[in-house]
């Protein structure tokens, strides 16, 4: 892509249309025009010299074009030089420009992500300690289970257990239709580092997932059902 099409739409103002090009194209044909009263001048002299009818006024008429072309050669030559410079200084300034606000639009989104990262921070703080309650609060429910009784399957208290249904809530939460975790093969998308799938059903409907909290709540009525052998509430 060129630097004028990197200008657009870019809030940098437009680069002036360079006219160097047009310059040259119009010295191109110059000075094949000079090639060929060039060529047909040496004849016509010579025609000139032995008094060939005709011949002096078509000599003299090659020298008047010759020096006209000549000195517009000249000219256009003069003419390109000077806009090549004056479109290599607009093409510095324009550069400048658009570097300008490049930087700008990097100052912007990195002071965007510290601010990410700044709440990102918090919440895995906030995330770490809601685990460990997690963790801890599931060994002292199994550690509290009454003498005598079973602790009934499908509790969600088990370490493994508790990590896989965190690392599903992590994709729901995060990922994007159609991203496929690390474990399973895929880049991750945008989802959290770690995420996982209950199953390929839910690779295009993350959100679909079932909620952790809805989980959890389910298990521990499942829990208390089981031990007392009621149903739940």
């Amino acid at each position: 892509m060129s630097l004028i099409e990197n200008l657009k739409g870019g809030g940098v103002k437009p680069a002036t249309v360079p006219t160097a090009p047009g310059i040259a194209k119009k010295l191109e044909a110059a000075k094949a025009e000079l090639a060929q009263i060039e060529a047909e001048h040496d004849t016509a002299a010579l025609d000139a010299v032995i008094d060939a009818p005709g011949a002096s006024a078509r000599y003299a008429d090659l020298q008047k074009r010759l020096a006209s072309v000549r000195d517009n050669v000249a000219k256009l030559e003069s003419a390109h030089r000077a806009a090549v410079a004056r479109d290599d200084a607009a093409i510095r300034q324009q550069r400048a420009s658009l570097q300008k606000a490049q930087l700008n639009a990097v100052r912007s989104h990195l002071a965007a992500r510290d601010k990410a990262g700044e709440r990102f921070e918090v919440a895995i703080v906030e995330a770490a300690a809601a685990y460990r309650e997690l963790l801890l609060r599931s060994e002292k429910a199994q550690a509290s289970c009454p003498i005598g009784m079973d602790w009934p399957g499908g509790s969600l208290c088990e370490r493994d257990t508790i990590i896989r249904a965190v690392q599903h809530a992590m994709h729901k939460a995060s990922a994007e239709p159609g991203d496929l975790p690390h474990d399973m093969g895929g880049q991750g998308g945008h989802a959290l580092p770690g995420t996982a799938l209950p199953g390929m059903d839910y690779q295009h409907r993350p959100t679909d997932i079932p909620a952790l909290a809805d989980r959890v709540k389910q298990a521990s009525a499942h829990v208390i059902a089981t031990l007392t052998g009621k149903a739940p509430e």
